[in-house]
């Protein structure tokens, strides 16, 4: 039983255990669990996620640091607080035009 809560493999049963959280070291019934916890209890990467691939973290800063080296995220402040990110450099630039033009219209209104 030790063997199987820990994930020992058994090759002759073909048994591989549960599957293990490798952020806090829980045990979940089968992967379904397992990524439901991901994505409930710890920080995920929704972006990932949307591409089939469930990539979670600590925190948000350990998070932050993938946004950057994976993807494309914004850096205007408010855009940053807010995790706001892009899958691609194309993404980000329309992104970019839209709050600034946005912000200009603002401007011009509240000046009148």
């Amino acid at each position: 039983m030790e063997n199987h809560l820990r994930g020992t493999n058994n090759e002759a049963s073909g048994q591989r255990g549960h599957p293990m959280c490798w952020i806090c070291q829980n045990r979940f019934f089968d992967d379904d669990f397992l990524n439901r916890h991901l994505k409930s209890e710890h920080f995920f990467c929704q972006l990932c996620d949307n591409m089939g691939s469930i990539v979670s973290f600590f925190d948000t800063q350990e998070l932050y640091v993938h946004y950057a080296v994976e993807h494309f995220p914004c850096d205007v402040r408010d855009c940053q607080h807010m995790g706001i990110v892009f899958s691609n450099e194309e993404e980000l630039q329309l992104h970019k035009v839209m709050i600034f033009c946005y912000r200009c219209i603002i401007i011009t209104v509240a000046n009148f």
